[in-house]
């Protein structure tokens, strides 16, 4: 039997577990946290000013409505942090490792053998706090196969230089 490709018994399987996961900074959690209750916000204050303006609602009819509506900022709040929470990446020496996900997980692990681009991007708040997202892309697909949130715009820059390395040396 070739050697190479041998069959591995599952005692020797590395479980996922045991893989060192890189979070996101408390500072990155912060910020999402203040975008998504503003930006959860913002669309109710439109509507009961719109209201007000028109005179077309009593104030016991913008209770009934705003109320509820505005306990639902504190849980897209609540949420988004949780999900920042759950994300994390490891670069491992043949592939990199990308999780997240509250509910529905996910762990996403790209050999560096199929990877073919690598791209970083800013929004304008994102590029405001220094934040930027990588994604990779691989041979063949027109879509990111791992998206990496929350690294500042010089560790995103390292990461991508370093995984552009990585596939100029196997190309090479």
């Amino acid at each position: 039997m070739n050697q190479l490709n041998s069959p591995l018994e599952e005692d020797q399987w590395i479980p996922l577990q045991q893989v060192q996961y890189q979070g996101v900074s408390n500072r990155y959690i912060k910020i999402m946290s203040w975008q998504n209750g503003l930006f959860s916000a913002l669309p109710l204050l439109g509507v009961i000013g719109f209201m007000l303006f028109h005179r077309s609602a009593e104030a016991t009819t913008l209770l009934y409505i705003g109320l509820p509506l505005w306990l639902l900022i504190p849980i897209v709040v609540m949420y988004g942090r949780a999900y920042c929470r759950s994300l994390g990446f490891a670069l491992r020496p043949q592939d990199i490792v990308v999780k997240e996900g509250v509910w529905w997980r996910s762990h996403t692990c790209l050999p560096l053998s199929r990877l073919q681009h690598v791209t970083l991007s800013q929004g304008p708040i994102a590029k405001y706090f220094d934040y930027c997202t990588l994604k990779g892309f691989s041979a063949g697909s027109p879509m990111a196969e791992i998206t990496i949130y929350g690294l500042t715009k010089g560790e995103g820059e390292r990461l991508r230089q370093h995984l552009m390395q990585q596939i100029g040396d196997q190309n090479g």
